[in-house]
């Protein structure tokens, strides 16, 4: 090669293979050509490997709609997803229709084609009914939407017990920083008198969240308890591409601890605050309910009672249900050396608390504090992306094939033939990888095809984040990255054009580039 400085060309040699695999052409020019037989024959390989290749691909997809992609599923998830871009939308000073939501359509027809078309794929396992009853508010509620999409954050506020969306008064709650960044939704899971049907189906409307975003989970009293069983619940195998990053539990024990230390209707002069002159024979009977459901608790952990996620646990020391023992126990739950203990001073009095609105109606600026520190601490996109090597290293003199572009195709072009056994080097004119998604994409955009349809490389196992439906700029990058990392690290030089290929004497190709710096 000549020499670095702008401008100067350069040559690069690649080798002919008699290998059919290595031989194989990518994004470059090819190979010398063979005799005709050696081409019918390779012809033929190239045939039965590209059926092979494609029942491969469609046992794999099968294999990702029945533990990821279940129709009713992906339903739940592009229903929620619907209506947040709906109030978005709704919520601009050009819009016109600013109260009514606009239908979700996509339900009603696919439920259509099925009873026509019989099961789809994913559809084995029959979706449990629903066995909620009187509630006041849905199990997933939106209560403060941010004026951009995806947002930087967002944060699940569990109810307390006898909750509802409205415990959270979100003229204090909207004040998490970074202001105006921060999506916040209640998850109420009132409503159920039966504890593991509760944890059922509140799971199921959880795992609706799947835009990859930063998330942490806020748990209040036996909110916590809550949040706590549903992330185990998913523990067990469901895929999701927005597990939390982060537990903050408040007023609540420790779940070996929770029943037999929370007991409210065991609490001095609990018949007063049931029966105070603001409690309506409604509220009465959701209460009971909430009650029913707490005692049929029973803790089943013993072997497995740990998270994988950083817990924060917030207490008032002298509270009647929670003391800071019980709370302070989280501790043996979080991963050593991710636990935080918050004294938030003096508990207030009982007078609210068959309401629903103790302690969150107006957050503590500390418990407010502890979320923000949570989300920025704990960020997942926070972290580097991964070494590919040194892209302005010297090129070698020979190799088997050229890769020209380090977008996404042309590095997973590099991964394939890495595997092979092949010596590539993979060149691109700009000075990153990613190619449009580097260069042309923004914060919001968006893969236009199924994330099935899409996914780079399988990514298994709990907190191995799996990609989400319409895969996001972001999730793009990394995924190129990783690979790249994985299987091409120290293959791909940037900042080269090439400018020109030209045959060989020996059959093979002269690839002759400039360098861009």
């Amino acid at each position: 090669f000549g020499s670095r400085s702008p401008g100067p060309k350069a040559v690069l040699l690649l080798r002919r293979s008699a290998d059919p695999i290595r031989s194989r052409r990518a994004a470059t020019a090819k190979m010398a050509a063979p005799a005709p037989d050696s081409e019918l024959m390779q012809a033929f390989q190239g045939l039965f490997k590209s059926k092979e290749c494609f029942f491969d691909q469609a046992d794999v997809l099968r294999k990702w709609c029945r533990s990821r992609f279940t129709t009713d599923r992906w339903l739940d998830e592009n229903e929620r997803e619907w209506y947040a871009l709906d109030r978005l939308c709704r919520s601009r000073p050009w819009a016109k229709n600013k109260d009514k939501a606009f239908k979700y359509p996509f339900r009603e027809a696919t439920n259509a084609m099925r009873e026509v078309e019989g099961k789809w794929i994913g559809d084995d396992e029959p979706t449990p009914p629903d066995t909620r009853g009187e509630a006041s508010c849905d199990v997933i509620e939106q209560v403060n939407c941010v004026p951009v999409f995806p947002p930087e954050h967002r944060v699940l506020l569990f109810t307390p017990e006898f909750g509802s969306h409205a415990s959270f008064d979100m003229d204090s709650w909207s004040y998490i920083e970074p202001e105006e960044k921060v999506d916040l939704w209640v998850v109420s899971w009132q409503g159920w008198t039966d504890w593991d049907a509760m944890i059922t189906q509140v799971t199921r409307r959880v795992l609706s969240f799947a835009d990859g975003v930063n998330t942490v989970w806020f748990g209040q009293g036996a909110g916590a308890l809550v949040a706590y069983e549903v992330l185990k619940r998913i523990e067990r195998g469901v895929q999701t591409p927005n597990l939390p990053i982060g537990i903050v539990v408040a007023d609540c024990p420790a779940p070996h601890e929770f029943a037999g230390k929370y007991t409210p209707s065991k609490l001095e002069g609990w018949n007063d605050l049931l029966h105070g002159p603001e409690v309506t024979d409604e509220r009465r009977k959701l209460v009971d309910a909430d009650l029913r459901t707490l005692s049929s608790y029973a803790f089943k952990r013993d072997s497995d009672r740990g998270l994988a996620v950083p817990i924060t646990a917030l207490y008032h020391a002298d509270d009647k249900l929670a003391s800071a023992d019980a709370v302070q126990a989280w501790e043996a739950y979080a991963p050593e050396g991710k636990f935080e203990a918050v004294d938030l001073g003096e508990a207030e009095e009982m007078d609210d608390y068959v309401q629903g609105t103790r302690y969150v109606l107006n957050a503590d600026p500390q418990a407010l504090s502890s979320i923000s520190e949570m989300c920025e601490k704990y960020d997942r996109w926070n972290e580097p992306l991964p070494d590919i090597g040194d892209v302005d290293g010297p090129l070698p003199d020979s190799v088997d094939c050229v890769i020209i572009g380090a977008g996404i195709s042309g590095v997973n072009q590099a991964h394939y033939l890495a595997e092979e056994g092949v010596s590539v080097l993979c060149l691109d004119r700009y000075h990153e990888i990613g190619g449009v998604w580097r260069y042309y994409g923004n914060e919001y955009s968006k893969v236009n095809t199924s994330e099935i349809g899409y996914r780079i490389f399988s990514k298994e196992g709990f907190y191995q984040r799996v990609n989400e439906d319409h895969s996001p700029r972001r999730d793009i990058l990394r995924d190129i990255h990783t690979i790249a990392a994985m299987h091409c690290k120290d293959r791909i030089r940037c900042n080269i054009d090439v400018v020109g290929v030209e045959k060989t004497a020996s059959g093979g190709d002269l690839v002759k580039t400039r360098h861009m710096k």
